[in-house]
């Protein structure tokens, strides 16, 4: 006797698997800014226009803090700055889930 229950099971976990699989190989070569986010701020646009060389300008994040890693300028992971051969880099801490950037822009 076959459980069909099972049997649709399987067949919509195949049709699943193979759709995954067929947008990742159609996707993979899509090309996407990626860019990292140390702390944002707000100035009035008669500070701003006050600004000039050597001018320092504070922001309320704490030196070490997590940075944002923007892909298409979404926040898609926070992560640490890191220093490789003269280079600035990121490790990755924290993959943020759709939940978290929903709240976020709340």
């Amino acid at each position: 006797m076959v459980n069909f229950d099972t049997q649709e099971t399987a067949n919509a976990e195949g049709k699943e698997d193979l759709t995954r699989a067929v947008t990742q190989d159609r996707l993979g070569d899509v090309y996407l800014p990626v860019s990292i986010e140390l702390a944002r701020t707000r100035l009035y646009i008669k500070e701003i226009m006050e600004l000039e060389n050597s001018a320092i300008i504070e922001f309320d994040k704490l030196a070490g803090e997590t940075v944002d890693l923007l892909v298409n300028d979404k926040k898609f992971a926070e992560g640490e700055v890191v220093v490789i051969d003269e280079h600035f880099g990121i490790r990755i801490t924290n993959l943020v889930s759709t939940v978290e950037v929903e709240l976020e822009k709340r």
